[in-house]
C-alpha cells in the first residue's frame, strides 16, 4: 500500500468532520431562530459539534500515528470545508 494513502485518508475525514461541524452549524441556526429557547439550541448544538469534532481529530490522529505533524490533513481539510 502506498505511504500516501493514510494522509489521503485523513483529508477525507477532516472534510467529513468539517461537512458534519458546519452542516450542524447551520441546521442550528434555523431551528434556533425559531426555538422558543435558543440558547439551549446553540449551547447543546456548539457542544455536540465540537465533541464530534474533537473525537474525530483524536480517531483519525491515532490511526495515522502519534506525531503531532501527522494530524495536519485532517485539521486542514476540516478548515477548508
Amino acid at each position: 500500500m502506498n505511504s500516501s494513502f493514510p494522509f489521503v485518508l485523513a483529508g477525507l475525514a477532516g472534510l467529513l468532520l468539517g461537512a458534519t461541524f458546519f452542516g450542524g452549524l447551520w441546521w442550528t441556526v434555523r431551528k434556533g431562530l425559531t426555538a422558543k429557547q435558543p440558547a439551549l439550541w446553540f449551547l447543546g448544538s456548539t457542544l455536540l459539534r465540537m465533541g464530534i469534532a474533537l473525537v474525530g481529530f483524536y480517531l483519525s490522529a491515532a490511526a495515522i500515528g502519534n506525531a503531532c505533524w501527522r494530524a495536519w490533513p485532517v485539521l486542514s481539510s476540516h478548515a477548508l470545508s
